[in-house]
């Protein structure tokens, strides 16, 4: 598999507490599988050891060159398949975090998010993370 694409992103700080980031990311592969992604994210710092955290992340996608939605259908073509993450579909994710600074060099996060697919996929997930500054 062959593939290809570009990020652009842009960060700006809009006073000393609340920043966003903006991303764009291309992708294409010899599948015939184009993506377009826009993630944008906000932070705003509460006080000096917790930072709120907002994003919303679009995806849209086209589908393979072999895919086939159809669950009864038979080929002689090398590749085929029916799994949905070749399909054409589109996404939505919803996210929220919050980050305790403990430390110069360490801090800890916890993040909710809401991910909607156009394929009727849906999930609520959270994450918890460490970070060690070397």
């Amino acid at each position: 598999r062959v593939a290809y694409g570009f990020n652009l992103k842009y960060i700006k700080a809009f006073t000393n507490k609340f920043s966003s980031k903006f991303k764009y990311k291309y992708y294409k592969d010899d599948w015939e599988i184009t993506s377009h992604t826009i993630d944008i994210n906000s932070y705003y710092e509460l006080n000096t050891k917790f930072t709120l955290g907002l994003g919303l992340r679009y995806y849209i996608q086209n589908e393979a060159m072999f895919y086939n939605e159809s669950t009864k259908y038979f080929t002689t073509e090398q590749y085929a398949s029916h799994d949905d993450r070749l399909s054409s579909f589109n996404s939505t994710t919803l996210k929220s975090s919050l980050d305790y600074k403990y430390s110069n060099k360490t801090s800890y996060d916890i993040s909710l998010n809401k991910y909607k697919q156009s394929t009727g996929l849906s999930a609520f997930y959270s994450t918890i993370g460490f970070k060690y500054k070397f």
